[in-house]
């Protein structure tokens, strides 16, 4: 019975270590044990399919194994259970139990396999040679666990496992330990009782202890037929391929013709002179092997012919069966509730309503070529031309958005549906719950909605081209942006503009666009007149300072304004050392020369000579 197994745990249990087998991936004790023997021994040719060692006969070397009740059945129940649901413990008791009932070999004779009768290379249902080793045909999808799950904690997982005699290759399932994962599939058992006696099982012959005897059957048994029908299907195409084709009638030339026009229906085939012999000779071999087909399957559903279908797991193809019509059935459908269901819902149920949104649609279309600020700047200024400029163009932008924009906005809602009567677009509604659930509030809310992305759009646009615009200034361009010039008041060398201003102003023109568009009015207001008091009149939602990408644009200025000052923060420093001589009056400086008592021409010369090298090493 499956899960009734001795509870005696052998005392010595082997792991293998041959090269050629490789080393296990997941072992009962977590490690490997140092090499104590190795001893000779015959091995049948069945047996080498499970033993470890190499065909040598090498056994493999031992470790010792705690006992272990491995891991619990799966079930599909919650950990905590609610009123009337069975409690998980009791479900997994109860799934063992139900486990330990079943005998693994009864339920495998019943289902057709007899791995007492016949071997492994032969076929269980009809009793021929097989030439497909079995484990090919394992159907993986019966897997339940993971390979590391079946070995818990490092311990031994009780269960059954195929055990063959060596010299017959005959057996059944017997109770065993798995003590380790080999990869490819592959476990290695050790037998209840013979402690030496240790072998590398595929996953197809091991049953685990935890495991559903009856899936397990269901997964021979579909390897042992997916082969019997694999070679079947071998042996039915083996048999037509060999079937002659020298008296076959080839194809006629105007179908040859066909097939030609249609491989090379393409203009660069059509210009190379192709030799099509060989490809007529694939569609004649082809076409001899279907009339072949069909003279087999003919012959093959005689009624004396009964042993060879068995053998090659053949059965008289049917027919499908006629369709009851030429089209696809639907399941009932009522048209005219569904209809009238997303009419209710829907907005573009009169005309006027798509006059309005295509006239909303051109007039925010018109404002997305509009922009915050003045980048089209041909020469060098100054940077008060420059704010004022720049002011300018926000005032304008400011100025339409809030004045000409709504105002047409308001005028083509209004002129195109002026004319609809009371109903879900009545635009002298004076009931405020009445148009909350009307169709025309879902209507301003979509236009808001536009305003708000066409709004967003313009200031993106605009935010972009202002930071490519400083960008472009720091590499290569063609003149300078501002204008500035060196001074030196009161002993000190400076510029014409504070460097703190040429730092500040850029920014402070950004942040100053992105203020001033908070101010553009909503259109329901302004369209439902009497339902709104004038002090509430909302704004559109416009772009925040705080947004994350107008933060990086942001960064993106001081950067580029940062660096091009720098250089300018050097070339004022350079003056610093030459204060002095910027201090110098000229008048003052010649009197006081010219007033040295007994003064020579010599005199004059040098300080001459002396002025004359400092202006040369100043200019170099």
């Amino acid at each position: 019975m499956a899960g009734s197994s001795p509870t005696r745990t052998p005392s010595n249990l082997s792991l293998p270590l041959n090269a050629a087998e490789g080393a296990p991936i997941y072992n009962a004790v977590g490690r490997l044990s140092p090499i104590s023997a190795m001893r000779k021994l015959a091995v049948s040719p069945t047996a080498k399919m499970f033993t470890a060692g190499s065909s040598s006969g090498e056994l493999p070397l031992m470790v010792s194994v705690k006992p272990s009740s491995g891991p619990e059945p799966r079930v599909s129940s919650p950990f905590r259970s609610g009123p009337g649901q069975t409690p998980r413990r009791i479900e997994i008791q109860r799934r063992k139990v139900l486990y330990k009932g079943y005998d693994v070999n009864k339920l495998l004779v019943d289902a057709g396999i007899k791995y007492g009768s016949f071997t492994l290379d032969v076929d269980h249902f009809n009793g021929r040679k097989a030439h497909l080793p079995l484990v090919v045909f394992d159907n993986t999808e019966y897997e339940t666990r993971m390979p590391f799950e079946w070995l818990t904690d490092g311990q031994p997982s009780p269960g059954f496992a195929l055990h063959l005699d060596r010299q017959t290759g005959l057996g059944q399932f017997e109770p065993c330990s798995v003590i380790a994962y080999m990869g490819n599939d592959t476990y290695t058992v050790v037998f209840d009782g013979e402690p030496n006696d240790q072998r590398n099982l595929h996953r197809l012959f091991v049953l685990f202890g935890v495991e559903d005897p009856r899936v397990f059957v269901q997964r021979n048994v579909s390897a042992h037929r997916t082969r019997q029908i694999v070679e079947g299907q071998s042996r039915y195409s083996l048999y037509i391929d060999s079937m002659p084709i020298d008296e076959m009638q080839p194809i006629d030339t105007e179908q040859a013709n066909r097939i030609l026009t249609s491989a090379l229906n393409t203009s660069a085939l059509k210009q190379n002179s192709l030799d099509t012999t060989s490809l007529i000779g694939e569609v004649n071999t082809d076409f001899a092997r279907t009339m072949n087909k069909i003279i087999f399957d003919h012959s093959l559903a005689a009624p004396n012919q009964d042993s060879l279908r068995r053998e090659l797991a053949w059965s008289k193809p049917s027919k499908p069966s006629a369709p009851k019509s030429g089209v696809v059935s639907l399941p009932k459908y009522d048209f005219a509730a569904r209809f009238n269901d997303f009419s209710f819902h829907c907005l573009l149920i009169k005309r006027e309503v798509i006059t309005v949104l295509s006239a909303v649609r051109l007039e925010c279309l018109h404002a997305l070529t509009l922009s915050m600020f003045n980048t089209h700047i041909s020469k060098s200024i100054g940077i008060e031309e420059f704010e004022q400029l720049e002011t300018s163009s926000l005032a304008q932008l400011q100025t339409y958005l809030t004045g000409p924009w709504v105002i047409n906005l308001k005028n083509s809602v209004r002129t195109a549906l002026q004319y609809v009567g009371k109903g879900w677009f009545y635009l002298k509604e004076r009931n405020r719950e009445v148009y909350m659930f009307s169709k025309l509030k879902k209507l301003l809310t979509a236009i808001n909605f536009i305003m708000e992305d066409t709004l967003r759009s313009l200031i993106e646009r605009s935010l972009t081209e202002y930071v490519e615009f400083f960008e472009a200034f720091t590499l290569n361009a063609r003149f300078p942006l501002f204008a500035i010039e060196l001074t030196f008041r009161d002993g000190t060398v400076g510029l014409s503009t504070k460097m703190s201003a040429l730092e500040e102003l850029p920014l402070s023109l950004f942040d100053r666009g992105i203020a001033m568009l908070h101010e553009i009015p909503q259109l329901e207001p302004m369209v439902m007149e009497s339902l709104f008091r004038a002090s509430h009149k909302g704004k559109l939602q416009s772009v925040q300072r705080m947004t994350p990408w107008v933060e990086d644009l942001a960064n993106r200025i001081k950067d580029c304004v940062g660096k091009a000052l720098e250089p300018v923060r050097v070339y004022v420093a350079t003056y610093e050392k030459y204060r002095d001589l910027l201090a110098l009056n000229v008048d003052e400086y010649v009197a006081k020369f010219f007033s040295t008592p007994n003064l020579t021409l010599a005199q004059v010369r040098a300080e001459v000579e002396r002025h004359q090298d400092l202006r040369v090493n100043i200019e170099q």
